[in-house]
């Protein structure tokens, strides 16, 4: 008789988590509201047996589940490394509105920068120009200079009318050796005149890897 004692608490004890499971089981015409997630002091605040049914004869160890034993390095990354490019170095338009007639490729105002490369860097280099050109049957020529020599292809602009204004612009990739070197954008026009539109020009030079 003494141990019917336990055994009936047990029992009642099994009883309302049945209950409570039945009481969670929602018919499928109830639509659902998601209430907050189920939270816990800690990752090891639960044990084994409040996870799934127990039969009131079993016994059983307080054991904490193995698999929510999470490694430090899994929880949080305590070093961050970070590395700083170089500043990107930019030309822009300084004389305003000048003006080429030559049919050979010369410097462009204003569009010529230095980049000081370390290692087995890479540049880029970006440039765009707005101008125009006093006869539409010409053609204006631009490319990509590295120390007075040519290594950007032939980059062509014309003008829809007498006069009228075009916008030519260019990206590429440079792997020079270390030092320092000058970029510059060259241009020439087969004939007539090839004006800048103002201040309209600019030129990017970005190292790409760290230096």
């Amino acid at each position: 008789m003494a141990d019917s004692v336990p055994l009936k608490k047990q029992i009642e004890k099994t009883l309302k988590r049945v209950n409570a499971v039945e009481e969670q089981t929602l018919p499928a015409t109830k639509v659902v509201l998601p209430g907050p997630a189920r939270s816990y002091g800690s990752s090891t605040a639960s044990f084994d047996q409040d996870t799934e049914f127990v039969p009131p004869t079993e016994s059983f160890n307080n054991n904490f589940r193995p698999m929510w034993r999470t490694p430090d390095a899994a929880v949080q990354q305590n070093k961050v490394i970070t590395t700083k490019l170089p500043p990107a170095i930019t030309a822009t338009g300084i004389a305003v509105s000048p003006s080429v007639t030559s049919a050979v490729l010369v410097s462009t105002p204003d569009m010529a920068a230095p980049v000081n490369v370390q290692g087995n860097a890479q540049v880029q280099i970006s440039w765009q120009f707005s101008g125009a050109l006093s006869t539409s049957t010409a053609s204006a020529a631009f490319a990509l200079f590295r120390d007075n020599v040519q290594i950007g292809p032939a980059i062509y602009g014309n003008s829809p009318s007498n006069g009228a204004k075009f916008s030519v612009g260019h990206t590429f990739i440079d792997t020079p050796p270390p030092g320092v070197h000058s970029y510059a954008v060259y241009w020439s026009t087969t004939a007539g005149t090839l004006t800048a539109d103002g201040k309209g020009r600019v030129l990017h030079a970005l190292v790409l890897r760290p230096q």
